[in-house]
């Protein structure tokens, strides 16, 4: 859901088993805001006729959306259709080498990084 500040969006956390709504606020620049970037992945997957369900969601290697799995197949996804930890981490690791970032890159080393980052701004306010 929109709001004046950004975006208010539900978050379920699988090991509490819980729904969560958290606020994600404009970011100071355009080419890294978060809500002008799930925006424009909002636009992408309207496009390609994907109208709900999961965000962020798995693709193939001709772009076009995977469907929900069949079970007991053997893709890798969840059986929603959502992207895994591992493709994740797979989509962040390339996407770093494409910008000449070195060293391995994780789900694990982002939450890390936002954690140490968050850590680091609050001592500095």
């Amino acid at each position: 859901m929109e709001t004046n500040a950004g975006l208010l969006v539900t978050l379920y956390r699988r090991l509490l088993k819980r729904h969560d709504k958290v606020a994600v606020s404009y970011g100071p620049a355009p080419a890294t805001c978060p809500v002008r970037a799930v925006r424009t992945l909002l636009a992408a997957l309207n496009a390609k006729g994907h109208t709900d369900g999961p965000l962020f969601v798995r693709i193939d290697g001709h772009g076009r959306i995977t469907p929900p799995m069949i079970p007991h197949a053997r893709n890798l996804g969840a059986p929603s259709g959502r992207i895994t930890s591992t493709g994740a981490a797979a989509t962040v690791t390339r996407a770093a080498m494409l910008t000449g970032f070195e060293g391995q890159w994780t789900d694990q080393s982002l939450r890390r990084g936002f954690d140490t980052a968050a850590r680091r701004a609050s001592r500095e306010t």
